[in-house]
């Protein structure tokens, strides 16, 4: 089937998909209203990609100010931090948005999802991509939060189960050379989509041209693996690096996030 007789795609609908599966994956459930879905962890207190809201569709500042009462109830309810992100689309700007935005203690901000075509294998010797087995993975991931300073015990004791029921669905990938990992990214096949999440390169790779090979190679495996894009998610200030990899904008959101 060529791609011209393919349904066409609604990159919004992906979009929003890659945030609902990525907030599911990590043990939040969903509960949908007429203009926003809210994000919802009893077991996590904090925001990020745990409790949060989005698909936010106020069409004026007064709603929104509504929907924020009422997820602030919600937040109360579940015994959470209070809330700190709201997605909206379609995007909201101008000056009224801007103004209520820091009424409230809320910046905008634009969040950009970004596609581009899976490709046929790769080859960039000596880098490659490695899927670590399970047992492989939870002594890096814990070996990873060791080294940061505000690593406990307790905290270990939290983060790292719940990292493991996480790569059940998002399979994590590494980025080998020779046989050291120097970067690693979180990738589901869903829908056709290879979303990807969490791209980084350790400090001293960084600036070298890696990241364009890294993308390459994550396409590849998604070809591999019978998705059709790659979809991925980022700032302005970032999206260059995606589209300099050959991705192009798929879809834009506002965010508003808590100052």
């Amino acid at each position: 089937m060529t791609e011209t007789n393919l349904k066409p795609i609604c990159w919004e609908k992906a979009a929003l998909d890659y945030e609902l599966e990525y907030s599911k994956a990590r043990g939040s459930i969903l509960e949908v209203y007429p203009d926003f879905i809210h994000i919802s962890n009893r077991n996590v207190h904090y925001g990020g990609d745990y409790n949060r809201t989005v698909s936010v569709r106020a069409r004026t500042p007064e709603r929104f100010r509504e929907i924020l009462g009422l997820v602030e109830k919600m937040h109360e309810r579940d015994g959470a931090l209070p809330p700190d992100r709201f997605d909206f689309f379609p995007p909201v700007l101008g000056p009224e948005w801007e103004a209520a935005a820091d009424s409230l203690g809320y910046r905008l901000k634009t969040s950009v999802y970004l596609q581009a075509p899976a490709l046929p294998p790769q080859s960039f010797s000596p880098y490659r991509l490695h899927s670590p087995a399970a047992e492989e993975f939870e002594q890096w991931y814990t070996a990873q939060q060791k080294a940061n300073p505000y690593c406990t015990e307790q905290l270990l004791k939290e983060i790292v189960p719940r990292q493991m029921k996480f790569i059940k669905v998002f399979n994590p990938f590494w980025l080998m050379k020779d046989e050291s990992p120097v970067g690693w990214v979180y990738c589901q096949l869903h829908n056709g989509f290879f979303n990807v999440f969490e791209l980084e390169l350790l400090g001293e790779y960084r600036g070298k041209g890696l990241g364009r090979v890294f993308m390459q190679l994550i396409r590849a495996e998604s070809g591999r693996l019978g998705a059709r894009f790659v979809l991925v998610q980022t700032t302005r200030k970032i999206k260059d690096f995606y589209i300099k990899s050959g991705f192009s904008v798929a879809s834009e959101n506002t965010v508003l996030v808590k100052k």
